[in-house]
């Protein structure tokens, strides 16, 4: 099962202030997309520049953390409408990113219940992928944001036990 990392960030008054509720919090700000809009990260954006650069690189740790809980070959199969469908590691990672950016109570429900994972191909939000280097660059003036260091990866089929086979399943 999926451990999450914890991160070995401090500031200079401390640990970081960035953690689960607070990450919750910020994503409750985005516009989700729908058939009419492609969705806005902005309010989310400016509420990130309002923390620290180690707040936004911790809310960047929680991020890859939720995206590679997802990154897996059921969920991967379910996000298509049917077999026949195109499957894009681009789009399955953007789904994921729509997912995440729905909420906890979301998130929790399709990562237990993949079955119920987005199939409309307009439901996803690539834009949460930049967010913490957009809020830093909004923060300092600055385009080099320093990623965090993580073993883990949001990148379709990163997740390598989430990718192995299961029986009955191809």
């Amino acid at each position: 099962m999926f451990q999450p990392l914890l991160c070995s960030c401090f500031s200079p008054s401390g640990l970081v202030q960035m953690d689960e509720s607070k990450f919750w919090d910020l994503l409750s700000l985005i516009k989700l997309p729908n058939e009419e809009d492609e969705g806005d990260v902005g309010a989310a954006r400016a509420a990130l520049a309002e923390l620290s650069i180690e707040d936004i690189q911790r809310f960047e740790q929680i991020l890859i953390e939720k995206l590679f809980a997802l990154d897996t070959r059921v969920h991967a199969g379910e996000s298509l409408e049917n077999e026949e469908d195109f499957f894009s590691n681009d789009g399955f990672l953007y789904k994921r990113c729509y997912v995440v950016a729905s909420g906890k109570e979301y998130f929790d429900d399709i990562l237990l219940n993949p079955q119920r994972m987005p199939k409309d191909i307009m439901l996803t939000l690539e834009e949460l992928l930049y967010l913490p280097q957009n809020a830093y660059e909004l923060k300092t003036g600055d385009d080099e944001f320093l990623p965090v260091t993580s073993n883990l990866s949001p990148e379709t089929g990163s997740n390598l036990q989430g990718w192995e086979e299961t029986p009955g399943l191809s």
